[in-house]
């Protein structure tokens, strides 16, 4: 960097003038950085993370504002979905639940013959089983309930015949138990 005083050569890092004492300012200082290796570098480096977006995802309220959305995304499935194995709404049922029972009724329309069951199951089931009961509570058929076997597997409306979906998790197994009738058999009271 040269003085602009004297003009005496001095290295790029100088405060001061070596030989006249003149106190070089920042802005100076700076200039000369600018015009070395290094800060071509610096500034190659500084439009590098402009185009990435460093500059927006380093800062740290971006990452507090990921954190907070992760942990609103997590809490809205929680509280929407659960962290158990539900039935899910869908086109071809109607769901009521019996809180009393703990039961589930699926209303369907009285042309339909079978349904296939909408489910929410979370990561963390170990096995999930559908059960067929009669009225007499004697099992007729079961299915393990994975991707590939729910497009096979319906369920029918019958008189007093009911269903079990029972979810095995590390330590807990939850049962739901489902009953499946036909609109012109109920009384909905809504």
């Amino acid at each position: 960097m040269k003085c602009p005083k004297c003009n005496k050569k001095n290295i790029t890092k100088a405060s001061y003038c070596i030989s006249c004492k003149y106190e070089f300012t920042e802005e100076e200082q700076e200039k000369a950085y600018n015009k070395t290796l290094f800060g071509r570098l610096d500034s190659i480096e500084t439009w590098y993370n402009h185009l990435t977006l460093a500059t927006v995802t380093d800062h740290i309220l971006f990452k507090l504002f990921l954190l907070l959305l992760v942990f609103l995304t997590g809490l809205w499935y929680y509280f929407n979905r659960g962290i158990d194995t539900a039935i899910l709404e869908s086109k071809y049922y109607e769901i009521y639940h019996n809180n009393k029972n703990d039961d589930y009724y699926l209303v369907i329309d009285d042309e339909t013959k079978d349904i296939k069951l909408n489910i929410y199951k979370p990561n963390r089931v170990k096995s999930l089983k559908l059960i067929h009961y009669n009225n007499e509570d004697k099992e007729i058929e079961s299915f393990d309930y994975d991707e590939e076997s729910s497009e096979k597997i319906s369920l029918k409306a019958y008189n007093n015949d009911y269903y079990v979906l029972k979810s095995t998790y590390d330590k807990k197994t939850d049962n739901l138990k489902i009953f499946i009738y036909p609109k012109s058999r109920v009384e909905l009271n809504k």
